[in-house]
C-alpha cells in the first residue's frame, strides 16, 4: 500500500474542494488522523478510507487496490452469503450466522460492516418470531442514528433499513406510518454514485412498488392509481422492467375495486401476464393464472 500516494491524493482533492482538516475529518476520525493519512505516516482502515472517498468525491475504485484483501473479500463473502440464505428465506441461517460475526466485532467500533450485521441480525429475528414487530421497528431505527449518517450512505444502507422499516408498519396495519417512511425514499431517489448494490433503479422501483401495496391494502385505490402511473413512467425513464408487471397486476385489482369495465381491467391483466412471462416471474405468473385467469 502506497501511503504517500493515499495522503497526497486526499491532500490534493481536500484544497481542490477547499475544506479543512477539520471539515474532512467530522463523523470520520480525529483531525490528528487526518493529518497523519495525509502525511502517509499510518495506514487508515477501510472504513476510514470509504469515509474520506465519500466525502472528497474520491472515486472509491481507486482505493479498492489499496485495502487488505483478505478483510475485504471476508466482509463481502459474508454479505453475499446473508443475502444469498435472505433469497431463499432461510432466516434461521441468516439469524445464526449474523451472530456469530457480531460476536467478533470490536464493541467500541462501529463500521459499516457492523450496521450491516446488526440489521439483518434484527430482520431475522423478527422473520423468526424471537421478537415483535415493535421491538424490531425499535432496533432498526436506533441504526438510522444521525451519528452513522456517512456509514448509512454506503451502498443505500439507509433506504434498506428504511424501506424495511416501512414494510414492517404496512404488515401490521399501521399505514400511516410505511407511508411516511416510503416518502423519505421517494422523494430523495437521485441515484448514488458510490455503490456496489448492482442496480439501484430496480431497488427505487421496488419501494414504490412496496408504496402501492400499502396505500392498496388501505384501500386508498384511487391514490394507489396515480402512484401505479408514476411509477410505470418511473420505470420507462429508467429504462427498467423490473416491476412493471407488478404495477400493472394492482392496476387491475384498483380497476376491480373501483368497479371498472370487464375490458378495462382484462387489459390491465394481460400486460401484467406478459411482463411475468418476459421477466420469468413464474410465481407471480402462477398466481395471476389462478386468481385472474377468467380476465386473460
Amino acid at each position: 500500500m502506497d501511503l504517500r500516494a493515499i495522503g497526497k491524493t486526499i491532500v490534493k482533492q481536500r484544497k481542490l474542494l477547499r475544506l479543512t482538516q477539520a471539515e474532512l475529518c467530522k463523523d470520520i476520525c480525529s483531525q490528528s488522523a487526518i493529518s497523519q493519512i495525509e502525511k502517509g505516516s499510518i495506514n487508515p482502515s477501510l472504513e476510514v478510507l470509504y469515509l474520506i472517498a465519500l466525502k472528497l468525491n474520491i472515486p472509491l475504485n481507486y482505493f479498492l487496490n489499496l485495502i487488505l484483501e483478505e478483510n475485504y473479500d471476508y466482509m463481502a463473502q459474508i454479505v453475499s452469503d446473508i443475502e444469498g440464505f435472505n433469497s431463499s428465506q432461510q432466516f434461521d441461517k441468516v439469524y445464526k450466522l449474523t451472530l456469530l460475526e457480531i460476536e467478533k466485532l470490536n464493541v467500541n467500533e462501529v463500521t459499516w460492516f457492523s450496521l450491516f450485521l446488526t440489521w439483518q441480525n434484527t430482520i431475522s429475528a423478527y422473520k423468526l418470531k424471537k421478537v415483535d414487530y415493535k421491538q424490531c421497528l425499535n432496533a432498526l431505527i436506533n441504526i438510522l442514528d444521525k451519528k452513522y449518517k456517512l456509514l448509512l450512505k454506503k451502498d443505500f444502507l439507509g433506504e434498506r433499513i428504511i424501506n424495511n422499516i416501512a414494510f414492517i408498519y404496512a404488515e401490521n396495519n399501521e399505514y400511516q406510518k410505511a407511508l411516511f417512511y416510503y416518502k423519505k425514499i421517494t422523494s430523495n431517489n437521485s441515484k448514488r454514485k458510490q455503490s456496489t448494490i448492482d442496480n439501484y433503479d430496480t431497488f427505487l422501483l421496488k419501494v414504490m412498488f412496496n408504496k402501492i401495496k400499502t396505500v392498496y391494502d388501505n384501500g386508498e385505490y384511487t391514490v394507489a392509481l396515480k402512484l401505479i402511473h408514476e411509477a410505470i413512467v418511473k420505470s420507462k425513464e429508467l429504462r427498467n422492467m423490473s416491476f412493471l408487471g407488478n404495477y400493472f397486476y394492482y392496476q387491475g385489482q384498483c380497476y376491480e375495486k373501483l368497479n371498472r369495465t370487464h375490458n378495462e381491467i382484462s387489459n390491465c391483466f394481460k400486460q401484467a401476464e406478459y411482463f411475468f412471462r418476459l421477466l420469468d416471474k413464474n410465481l407471480h405468473l402462477e398466481i395471476l393464472l389462478k386468481l385472474k385467469g377468467d380476465y386473460l
